[in-house]
């Protein structure tokens, strides 16, 4: 009998285990060398990202992704020289993967500039060119996004602006106001498998003062930014972005990692049979085929590991690899599939 209560105790605390709170840290957001793979989902989708809670679950396994690109973060000193201004407030930098909202201004090979320290981390500053012309500018204050430890309930607000002015075509003034709170946490469940992870919601306030050869005006508008973080993703596992101007509102973003696998003719019952999971920087791998051969790539394609016939249960060390997403890529007798993973 103490055998059975034993055991019964132990199948409670795994599943109180597999639901507690995350904290999230510094270290689980970029640095440089980082990268992650990430998907896009259609704007136009119906998609509801205010429901949240405590032990909540986030059912959005649905998402399709419409584009793919791998997000690369990187020393600041490695971009252009152009940029130097924005160097010594700032250790990463994350060229730009989607369009970046500033309004009116279309700013092309942009790059954003962030600082990541033990109890923030912040966006100090972007650039890149309008008509051919780089423009760095700075955030000042810098517009602070997450406060570590990150935990359930926690709150800030915090201001920020910049100023960007191109001579003879045109000049941008921009005040931010950002409220956010982490107002959830529980499991997000995504294409390609589920997170623990904790819900910030960010409201900010944004002015923005505009001048050109149309003349001068001044536009009022707020964006909303769901963020569901997890341990070791880099960046949110999933990112939805909410416009409001004059009223109106819609999803301009919709960003995911950890879509769905890619396969060539091997089921998805054999298929589901192949677990891996990362636990302290160790890959764990089980399965009940008679041969499994695994190749581990990086979100750019590049070999990293190569493992034949590997035994039922196999454990890989991670540690020397940057955090970020990985490619598995599963070999059997019947054919491959490709699981991304987050370390």
């Amino acid at each position: 009998m103490s055998h059975r209560i034993s055991s019964l105790l132990g199948c409670l605390l795994l599943s109180l285990l597999a639901s507690a709170q995350i904290t999230v840290e510094s270290s689980d957001l970029p640095s440089a060398g980082d990268m992650v793979l990430l998907d896009f989902a259609d704007t136009l989708l119906l998609v509801d990202p205010e429901p949240t809670g405590e032990n909540f679950t986030w059912d959005f396994s649905s998402l399709g992704s419409v584009s793919q690109v791998t997000q690369e973060y990187v020393s600041p000193v490695t971009t252009d020289f152009t940029y130097i201004l924005l160097w010594p407030a700032s250790n990463v930098a994350a060229p730009f993967v989607a369009p970046i909202d500033l309004g009116t201004i279309p700013l092309e090979d942009g790059v954003e500039f962030f600082n990541n320290n033990s109890d923030r981390f912040q966006q100090t500053g972007l650039a890149g060119s309008v008509s051919g012309i780089p423009v760095p500018f700075s955030f000042d204050p810098p517009d602070r996004i997450a406060e570590f430890p990150m935990n359930y309930g926690d709150s800030h607000s915090s201001p920020s602006a910049f100023s960007l002015e191109v001579p003879g075509l045109v000049g941008v003034w921009e005040e931010r106001m950002r409220s956010c709170e982490v107002d959830g946490w529980g499991t997000l469940q995504l294409s390609g498998g589920s997170h623990q992870v904790l819900r910030q919601r960010c409201e900010i306030m944004i002015e923005d003062s505009i001048t050109g050869s149309l003349g001068s005006f001044n536009i009022s508008r707020i964006t909303r930014e769901y963020r569901w973080w997890g341990k070791n993703a880099v960046a949110p596992l999933l990112q939805i972005d909410e416009q409001e101007l004059a009223g109106f509102s819609s999803i301009s973003r919709i960003a995911f990692q950890g879509g769905a696998t890619n396969t060539d003719d091997i089921s998805a019952e054999i298929l589901a049979g192949i677990q891996s999971t990362v636990q302290d920087q160790q890959l764990i791998i089980s399965h009940q085929l008679p041969r499994l051969n695994l190749n581990i790539y990086t979100a750019t394609g590049q070999l990293l590991q190569s493992r034949q016939n590997l035994s039922q249960q196999t454990s890989i060390d991670l540690s020397g690899f940057a955090k970020g997403t990985l490619l598995l890529e599963f070999q059997t007798e019947d054919g491959w599939a490709a699981r991304p993973i987050q370390h």
